[in-house]
């Protein structure tokens, strides 16, 4: 049997043991608290930084790759169209009282060559190449221009609104800016006849065409003549010399926005200094090309 004193002694060690085990299991102190917390804040803000930089640099790549791929592809074609205007006109030059004109800047261009009795094809001249005559997202006066082209199919090919043409069928081509009703943004668009027949040559010319180029800010055209570039407007109330070429300005835009607003908003096209008429918020990348184009079935006097 245990005496006092054993049980005291007992109790005492025991006692001394639950506070080791006690002190062996205290926790982390305030400064290490702050000190943890800070870390995971570094580092969850170095996470959200590398996102983000991630994010940014994704969204730029795919905006400017839909700027490439209408560059490429739809740029391309433009430029193969453009280049046949005039092929298979009688006269080789090429000014704004021509017949069979290959660039319609007045009702005398549209008249065929062949009779002489013949009359124009083309009599509203809202369908004529003009200046300044569509939106554009630059707005005010810095409107976007129309071209329209003719020329008969080399072979059998396919018109910009991919409709059969045979070979020596007359092709009339009308390029301007349209809202793109799949996006809601601005597109170049292209309005061709669908007729072939001599007595309804115009036949479905002058409706809203098909989107060519999507995403499309601004259009502009200038007519390469002896006297220098001339833009369309200047061209039909004072040009003499005859046309040989046709140097194009557009401001193309990504599909997507990219994470931030300092993209650029004014660009020089063909020596204009233009600026968005709205530059709020995030902007997809935007590139200006201004490719010249030689007509090869019309030469200078």
């Amino acid at each position: 049997m245990l005496s006092v004193g054993d049980v005291l002694m007992k109790n005492t060690r025991i006692t001394k043991q639950a506070a080791n085990s006690l002190q062996s299991q205290q926790g982390f102190t305030l400064i290490e608290l702050m000190i943890a917390l800070v870390l995971g804040l570094l580092v969850a803000a170095a996470a959200v930084q590398v996102f983000y930089i991630s994010q940014r640099t994704a969204t730029t790549q795919s905006s400017a790759s839909g700027v490439q791929d209408s560059a490429v592809f739809g740029l391309q074609r433009l430029e193969q169209d453009i280049r046949l205007a005039h092929y298979g006109a009688a006269n080789r030059i090429l000014k704004n009282d021509t017949k069979q004109a290959g660039v319609l800047l007045t009702t005398t261009n549209s008249i065929p060559d062949t009779p002489d009795t013949a009359t124009a094809l083309i009599t509203n001249s809202d369908l004529l190449s003009k200046g300044r005559a569509h939106d554009s997202s630059f707005g005010g006066s810095q409107k976007s221009d129309q071209l329209t082209i003719q020329y008969k199919a080399p072979q059998t090919m396919y018109d910009c609104e991919q409709t059969v043409v045979k070979k020596g069928q007359l092709i009339i081509e009308r390029y301007f800016l349209r809202s793109d009703t799949t996006t809601s943004k601005l597109g170049l668009a292209c309005d061709s006849n669908n007729s072939r027949t001599a007595a309804n040559i115009a036949s479905g010319f002058g409706d809203n065409g098909q989107i060519v180029i999507p995403n499309v800010d601004q259009f502009r055209a200038l007519l390469m003549t002896e006297e220098g570039y001339r833009d369309i407007e200047t061209y039909k109330t004072s040009g003499t010399k005859p046309i040989y070429g046709i140097k194009l300005g557009l401001v193309l835009a990504g599909d997507n926005s990219v994470l931030e607003a300092s993209g650029a908003t004014s660009f020089n096209l063909l020596g204009d200094n233009i600026t968005l008429a709205s530059a709020t918020g995030a902007q997809p990348v935007r590139r200006v090309y201004e490719p010249t184009i030689l007509l090869r079935n019309a030469r200078i006097d």
